[in-house]
């Protein structure tokens, strides 16, 4: 999948009766050899590549707009979606795209070090660790609610938090993959 969770030492957990999400985290957690490989990816359900990969995507655009981003997180964040957004939009139209699953296993890289930097999450990640536990999928939470807190923020947040969002969207614009996709829906 493009979770991560390989390049982490946390894990979470559902508690089945409680309904309770819980976060496990020691430095022996973390894997010691992480192996890519396209071609094994391919056997992945699609449903799970895209909402893992869109959960992903949610890690750098709650990175950029947030106010406790810097510098190295912000560069960490943009070149992410450059690979991740172009390569799962590839991997949604031609499944078998081998380089796309390739440039989408690197932008995940490049998601855990965004995390990595302590950046905290905003409201669609803290939101949709609620609704986990009730049978939510991370990435269908993500599809839902990263629109719906941006427009939040962007209609109640400072000029600054906006000035963010704008510089997300001139990420996206400008990868011709992603713009080619807007343009045909109409954007």
């Amino acid at each position: 999948s493009l979770a991560g969770g390989e390049y982490t030492s946390g894990a979470g957990a559902t508690n089945l009766t409680t309904h309770d999400k819980g976060g496990f985290y020691h430095p022996s957690m973390a894997a010691a050899l992480v192996i890519l490989d396209a071609a094994l990816s391919i056997t992945a359900p699609r449903q799970v590549w895209i909402s893992t990969g869109t959960r992903s995507i949610d890690h750098y655009v709650e990175a950029l707009c947030s106010t406790h981003s810097s510098d190295a997180s912000d560069l960490t964040a943009v070149a992410g979606l450059r690979l991740l957004v172009p390569g799962l939009l590839q991997t949604n139209s031609s499944w078998g795209d081998k380089k796309a699953r390739e440039e989408c296993m690197m932008g995940v890289i490049e998601s855990a070090k965004a995390l990595s930097q302590g950046i905290p999450m905003g409201g669609s990640h803290g939101i949709g660790n609620q609704l986990g536990p009730l049978g939510m999928g991370q990435g269908e939470t993500s599809c839902i609610l990263l629109p719906a807190v941006a427009k939040y923020n962007a209609k109640y947040g400072d000029t600054e938090a906006l000035r963010r969002q704008e510089k997300v969207l001139d990420i996206l614009w400008g990868e011709e993959r992603v713009q080619e996709l807007l343009k045909s829906k109409g954007f």
